[in-house]
């Protein structure tokens, strides 16, 4: 008779936890309205256990945005690189859309604190990764009116996404890719492998 091998439970580290319920509670109470307490007493924690994985509320906030900030830059790099092989963007699209779909607890997080974006460091990264979506879809090649419409869906996709992120997964893939694609459809059809 063989023993059967039990798989290995995974549970989530200290830091991981840690990090959802900062998230938990910047999501409900706002970044400045968050103490390091609060999360420390949620999760049954001393200050200085908390103090031990985050040495101040800014690093938390900085490891809440991480995922983020590394999933879009990631993508990004992506697509300059499949862009300088001259493949197109709408497949970045839908690559998009699943980065808006895996961050939407964070993205709704920052809809609604929009003072963290004001935060130095989050402001710059921001800014970098903004430049380089703007670079990639708003070339020099585009007029103005094409370069409205690329911020509108792109922002529209976002702000739908962070708007609604208890809604079903598939329900907001197809809402979002339908409405950005009719925007972006509207985009002059000189080059369709924009």
């Amino acid at each position: 008779m063989t023993a059967t091998a039990s798989l290995p439970s995974v549970t989530p580290s200290t830091r991981d936890r840690i990090l959802e319920v900062a998230l938990r509670h910047f999501s409900v109470h706002g970044f400045d309205g968050t103490s390091l307490q609060q999360v420390a007493d949620d999760l049954g924690l001393t200050k200085a256990a908390l103090y031990y994985h985050f040495r101040s509320k800014d690093a938390l906030l900085g490891a809440v945005l991480e995922p983020v900030f590394g999933d879009l830059e990631t993508r990004l790099s992506a697509l300059e690189e499949a862009r300088e092989a001259s493949a197109g963007r709408r497949g970045w699209l839908d690559d998009y859309v699943d980065f808006l779909l895996e961050h939407r607890r964070t993205l709704a997080f920052l809809n609604r604190d929009l003072s963290v974006l004001g935060r130095p460091e989050v402001r710059r990264r921001g800014e970098a990764l903004r430049e380089r979506v703007d670079g990639l879809w708003v070339g020099s090649d585009l007029v103005e009116r094409e370069r409205v419409l690329i911020t509108v869906a792109l922002a529209g996709m976002q702000g739908a996404v962070a708007a609604h992120p208890d809604a079903a997964p598939e329900v907001l893939r197809a809402a979002v890719t339908e409405a950005a694609t009719a925007v972006l459809s509207t985009l002059q059809r000189s080059s369709p492998e924009r």
